[in-house]
């Protein structure tokens, strides 16, 4: 979640400094934005089922949980996770294809 918060962070001045250096050229992001806030949702929310898979599997005989609470805390860590750890790979796919996108055509221009 830090580091879902920091690469949020950094990326709005990046894109800021893109766009000023670009001199009045469109600058195309593609939807890695939009996979950034959704992935930095994501782990929000894996943060949130963590904590509450902690505080049940901890407290849930003292404040006397039904049995299936664990079970179903467990559930929904699970989900949060994968939901976690897809929305981050797509982000960090994106932004990987628009950083090296134009590196061929560098490579052969004279």
């Amino acid at each position: 979640m830090v580091f879902a918060f920091l690469a949020q962070q950094t990326g709005g001045p990046l894109k800021r400094s893109i766009r000023d250096a670009s001199s009045g050229q469109r600058v195309d992001f593609g939807g890695h934005p939009g996979q950034g806030n959704t992935a930095f949702f994501f782990a929000i929310v894996l943060g949130i089922a963590a904590m509450g898979f902690w505080l049940i599997n901890r407290y849930g005989d003292r404040w006397q949980l039904p049995r299936w609470a664990g079970l179903a805390s467990y559930g929904v860590i699970v989900v949060a996770g994968v939901a976690a750890t897809v929305t981050m790979v797509l982000a960090g796919h994106s932004g990987a294809v628009l950083a090296w996108r134009d590196v061929g055509t560098l490579a052969h221009r004279n």
